[in-house]
């Protein structure tokens, strides 16, 4: 590659590293300020005569259910990012996967003078954040999971001492634990804000993505609809969502060996040729002279994990 194009990578990835990194300290730094200015910009409008804009706590209604025709691939990232509490924006976390992905292309390209290691450290650079809000994802569904037999047993103890259902989800997000409080919280606004109930469910199912919380909803729903004892609906969920995390631990037991085995096969061919190639540089340039024969490595090596993760990661 010439010097010069080197050079404008080297500027560009310069520039995008400062501009992300620069959006990030503003986001959590001035993170309060930017709510209390977006709050009033909402009641108040951004100018004379300016119309003020709905509230963040209705801005998701076209992903209900209901209306997920229209759903493609930036609103399933959008749900994810929702999803993985995180408190950054998807549009945030897309500008510091391109900024990774252009450092990870120009330190590729700069340390081996091969452009399919840049390409590489360019596909790395930006998986990286994403792969970090899945796994932030995977984490807090865990967590909601753990927490929703607690919280439905105090509905049950609520409902029993003759509080409604709103009043008992309101109890859920005042004596709870986050991540749980904070999605019954926010469900509990939307009803007080003027959303419907059955509306501000739905949408407490879907910004969780826990298939519990679905089972829950769809309960309420039936029960409101056709009649039915609250309290038992409540008592057989806490009691069959414990049923389920048992189960998930014996199987998390069962497959512990072949996750491992999945890990170290999938990272060790990895670390092995980046050994290689500054240990033994001649011996790895066999394979970095045919890109064709690497490109098929690294495709089989994907399927491989792909594969293996399919046999130790099954829904049940």
């Amino acid at each position: 590659m010439q010097p010069t194009t080197i050079k404008l990578a080297t500027f560009a990835a310069a520039a995008l590293a400062v501009a992300g990194l620069v959006s990030v300290v503003t986001d959590l730094v001035l993170r309060d300020k930017s709510r209390i200015r977006e709050r009033l910009r909402e009641h108040f409008g951004d100018g004379p005569g300016s119309r003020g804009r709905k509230s963040d706590l209705f801005k998701d209604l076209s992903l209900l259910p209901s209306q997920r025709s229209r759903t493609g691939l930036w609103t399933r990232f959008v749900v994810i990012v929702e999803q993985s509490g995180i408190e950054l924006e998807p549009e945030k976390i897309l500008q510091i996967a391109f900024t990774l992905a252009i450092v990870g292309l120009v330190v590729g390209i700069t340390a081996s003078r091969i452009w399919i290691v840049g390409l590489i450290g360019a596909v790395a650079g930006f998986a990286a954040p994403l792969i970090y809000v899945v796994v932030l994802r995977k984490a807090r569904i865990q967590t909601l999971c753990q927490q929703l037999p607690e919280a439905f047993e105090l509905m049950s103890r609520a409902v029993k001492a003759g509080q409604t259902m709103p009043g008992a989800m309101n109890l859920v997000a005042t004596q709870l634990k986050p991540p749980i409080s904070v999605e019954f919280g926010s469900c509990c606004e939307q009803q007080n804000l003027g959303l419907s109930h059955d509306i501000a469910l739905e949408e407490l199912a879907r910004r969780t993505g826990v298939m519990e919380l679905q089972l829950f909803v769809v309960a309420m729903l039936v029960q409101r609809q056709a009649g039915g004892n609250p309290i038992e609906i409540l008592e057989n969920l806490s009691e069959v969502i414990r049923k389920r995390v048992r189960l998930l631990g014996k199987v998390r037991a069962c497959t512990s060996e072949g996750r491992m085995q999945a890990v170290v096969l999938s990272v060790l061919p990895v670390l092995a040729f980046v050994a290689l190639l500054f240990l033994n540089r001649s011996y790895a340039q066999m394979l970095l002279d045919r890109p064709k024969l690497l490109v098929a490595v690294l495709a089989w090596q994907a399927v491989g994990i792909l594969w293996i993760r399919r046999i130790v990661n099954f829904q049940f």
